[in-house]
């Protein structure tokens, strides 16, 4: 709940969110985004850059690719899972399936989403995965 202090509103911290991306363009364009919405966002190159940066800080979503080099999405998924199983995770993938959508689901996975995914519909799924409906963008572009 924000606190009014005369002319200054406090103002909850944003959410912190972790985007997992081995493509450093696609990865930066959301960062990019979800600053640009109102959210802390960094990013990790696959999912055992990931598991360090979960292991060291406080997050509040993991948006991950599905398919990346060492370590991918759905085990990633499973380790979050194991070691922080009330975090929320998003799979965005441009390679997604039924076999791999089942698979996120049963584990756990908040939302499963095919690239490109449109800003307005990128920022309305997280914000509901945190549970703050907030206001949307009105870019309608895609990432």
């Amino acid at each position: 709940m924000a606190t009014s202090t005369g002319d200054s509103v406090l103002r909850p911290a944003p959410s912190r969110i972790l985007v997992v991306d081995d493509d450093t363009a696609h990865r930066q364009a959301l960062i990019k985004t979800l600053t640009r919405a109102g959210f802390h966002a960094a990013g990790a190159v696959d999912g055992e850059e990931a598991i360090r940066h979960l292991d060291v800080g406080t997050w509040h979503l993991v948006l991950t690719d599905l398919l990346m080099p060492r370590l991918g999405g759905l085990p990633l998924l499973r380790e979050i899972r194991r070691a922080h199983p009330g975090l929320p995770v998003i799979i965005v993938t441009a390679y997604g399936e039924w076999k791999s959508y089942a698979e996120a689901m049963e584990l756990g996975a908040v939302e499963y989403l095919n690239k490109p995914v449109k800003r307005d519909v990128l920022v309305t799924t997280i914000r509901r995965a945190l549970g703050d409906p907030g206001q949307v963008e009105a870019s309608h572009g895609e990432l």
